[in-house]
């Protein structure tokens, strides 16, 4: 009799461990995203805009001190001043119709003027809004990400601006690197 039920709970033993190895385990649906701009400020190992409109583009605008995985050059945008306007650089895209969540990321330091990032939406009537910004004020490279769920029709377009803000020494600037736009899943 002892060992029948020995038997008897080791077969149960068993029969529940089989059962919790075969178990179907639910996993988090993975999120896929399909990149509209992956932007390092460098093209075939030369400074490059890469399609973004700088104002007052010249050499100054490039540096070689890059975040990690950055490349050869990063972009170098001096803040506003009492005496100066700060730099901007943007960068233009067509939007995808209808309700959209995107994610613009970037690396930024800044060095005497924070860096500042927005997203604008400009719509096809030429009227337009901001829709998000992140301001940028540690001192050495770091990642930022702005998440937004945006609504557009039907030739609109998307944005992105990047600069120097408000600088509290001369010539601070901020450095910028690794820009990405990012539309994730729809509604």
């Amino acid at each position: 009799m002892k060992k029948a039920v020995i038997c008897i709970c080791a077969l149960l033993f068993m029969s529940i461990i089989n059962c919790e190895k075969n178990k179907d385990v639910i996993k988090p649906e993975k999120q896929t995203s399909q990149i509209l701009l992956f932007s390092s400020f460098e093209k075939d190992g030369k400074p490059s805009n890469n399609g973004w409109l700088i104002r007052n583009e010249s050499s100054e605008n490039y540096s070689t001190d890059v975040p990690p995985g950055g490349g050869k050059y990063s972009l170098c945008l001096r803040g506003d001043s009492l005496l100066l306007l700060g730099e901007w650089a943007e960068i233009i895209l067509p939007a995808i119709e209808g309700k959209n969540i995107y994610r613009f990321s970037f690396w930024c330091k800044q060095q005497g003027a924070c860096g500042v990032a927005h997203i604008y939406v400009k719509t096809s009537d030429t009227s337009g809004y901001y829709t998000k910004s992140k301001l940028a004020c540690d001192s050495v490279w770091s990642y930022y990400t702005i998440v937004d769920t945006i609504q557009t029709n039907e030739n609109d377009s998307l944005k992105i601006l990047i600069g120097g803000e408000h600088a509290w020494v001369p010539d601070g600037k901020a450095y910028f690197d690794l820009c990405k736009l990012e539309k994730l899943n729809s509604f």
